[in-house]
């Protein structure tokens, strides 16, 4: 009988174990999510809003254990001043402690049609500026991140926005710039030296610099161009630097990289008499348009040292 009792109470002992075992690997899933959740969708910080995700690190390369906060800016609340300071961060409580949010993005849209705007100081390491971002922001002069190691500039970033000067950020970050990003920027003088190379994904190693459709149609004022390739690629898409009639002088960094030069990328820069590195690249590819109105045009002809190909 003694046996008997002991085989029953087994089961049911068991069954405690294991659903014990199962209420701990929940909490614990609850505590550490796969992926960040977003915990405010528009936080009022200082007069700005913003979007606040929260990611759990269990991984010990991934850095210090526990909760890390980051922010995207989604504009001002206050839409008619002339000047704007991005922070680098700022503190919140969450989950019972004080904890601080990096900003890492400036939103899609954060200062749509604001065109009192004329000065923008970014502190935050920012990553990303979304699409439209200053679009039609028509008196904006400055746009200062000098210690931002930016990626990408998004579709139409920085539309139209011809008294434009200044776009400063860190150099040899930039591989992202969308449709249109920097159209009719009239004034726009210079540029963070460019990359092919991809920080965000290192596991990737198809990397490449692509310069949008457009992207710096009608910026008259625009010298010079710099992009670092060190065996990657560039993509200049259709119109890139189309009536850039300052352009003088691009230059390719690197060796063996190769690069491709979409329909109009460089028509009618009546200045460019030289793209620096060409000798080094491993494949050239171009319309017969591509430096249409140049004085490249006939003189610089697609080519493939690649004898595999």
């Amino acid at each position: 009988m003694t046996t008997a009792r002991s085989c029953r109470a087994f089961p049911v002992a068991a069954l405690v174990a294991v659903a014990l075992a199962v209420a701990t690997l929940i909490a614990l899933g609850a505590a550490t999510p796969a992926q960040a959740d977003t915990i405010h969708r528009s936080y009022v910080y200082q007069g700005a809003k913003y979007k606040i995700e929260a990611d759990y690190n269990d991984d010990d390369d991934d850095g210090p254990r526990g909760w890390y906060l980051e922010a995207e800016y989604r504009g001002p609340v206050n839409k008619k001043k002339t000047s704007y300071t991005i922070p680098k961060s700022f503190k919140i409580t969450y989950k019972g402690k004080k904890r601080t949010v990096h900003v890492k993005e400036i939103g899609d849209r954060a200062f749509y049609k604001l065109t009192k705007v004329k000065k923008v100081t970014c502190k935050a390491n920012i990553d990303s500026i979304g699409d439209k971002a200053f679009y039609g922001c028509k008196n904006l002069k400055i746009f200062n991140a000098p210690k931002a190691a930016i990626t990408s500039v998004g579709d139409r970033a920085f539309y139209k926005c011809k008294k434009l000067t200044t776009f400063r950020s860190k150099n040899y970050r930039i591989n992202e710039i969308g449709r249109e990003a920097f159209y009719g920027c009239s004034k726009l003088k210079s540029l963070p030296k460019l990359t092919a190379i991809d920080y965000t994904d290192d596991d990737d190693d198809d990397y490449e610099c692509e310069i949008g459709t457009k992207a710096f149609y009608g910026c008259k004022a625009l010298k010079s161009v710099t992009v670092r390739l060190r065996s990657y690629e560039l993509l200049v898409r259709g119109g890139a630097f189309e009536n850039c009639t300052a352009l003088s002088k691009v230059k390719l960094e690197g060796s063996d990289g190769d690069a491709h030069l979409s329909a109009k990328a460089f028509r009618n820069c009546g200045k460019l008499r030289a793209i620096e590195g060409l000798g080094k690249l491993e494949s050239l590819g171009l319309r017969a348009n591509s430096l249409k109105g140049t004085p490249l045009q006939g003189k610089v002809t697609g080519f493939n040292r690649n004898p595999y190909i």
